[in-house]
C-alpha cells in the first residue's frame, strides 16, 4: 500500500514495559469504539476504514498518540479489516522493535511511527 507523499510523520519512542503494562492492565481504559466507515478509491472500489471514538486518557490508544475521531487507514501498511484484527495487532506490538499506524486526522494523512525501547 503506497504512503501518500503529503503525509505528516510523527515519531514516538515508547518504553516496551509501559506499553505491555498499559495493554495488559489497562482494563476499562482500553475500551473504545471503532465503527467502520468507507472511503471511495479513485479506481471505483471501496476500502474499509475505521473511526476511533471514546479513547480514554492513559489507554493504549492514548499512549500510541491516537485521538478521538482519527480515522484508521492502515497498520504497518496493511488495511485493517475489523477491530479484532486491530486488537491482535496492538497485542503483537509488545514484541516489535518498530511499527507504524497510518491515520487521517482532520482529513490530513498522518503516519505514527513507533520505536519500542527498553529503558
Amino acid at each position: 500500500r503506497p504512503i501518500p507523499t503529503n503525509i505528516t510523520i510523527i515519531a514516538k519512542k515508547i518504553d516496551r514495559k509501559v506499553y505491555a503494562d498499559t495493554y495488559i492492565g489497562g482494563g476499562n481504559n482500553n475500551h473504545f469504539r471503532m465503527p467502520q466507515i468507507y472511503n471511495k478509491l479513485e479506481a471505483g472500489g471501496q476500502v474499509t476504514e475505521h473511526r476511533f471514538f471514546d479513547i480514554k486518557k492513559n489507554s493504549i490508544l492514548h499512549l500510541l498518540g491516537i485521538k478521538n475521531v482519527d480515522v484508521l487507514v492502515a497498520a504497518n501498511s496493511y488495511v485493517v479489516p475489523n477491530i479484532d484484527v486491530f486488537w491482535t495487532y496492538l497485542g503483537l506490538l509488545r514484541y516489535e522493535n518498530e511499527a507504524t499506524i497510518e491515520i487521517r486526522r482532520n482529513g490530513l494523512p498522518v503516519l505514527l511511527r513507533y520505536k519500542f525501547i527498553q529503558y
